[in-house]
């Protein structure tokens, strides 16, 4: 979000950006919801 911010983006459009980048990483990480070793 820093990186976002010192570039002129607004607070709140940083804020959509990271959040869409943590959802995407938890739909294509491996395993999610399978319990350890799985």
């Amino acid at each position: 979000m820093a990186a976002f911010i010192s570039k002129g983006y607004e607070t709140p459009e940083t804020i959509r950006i990271a959040k869409q980048y943590v959802e995407s990483a938890i739909r294509s990480a491996p395993g999610i919801g399978h319990g350890a070793n799985r």
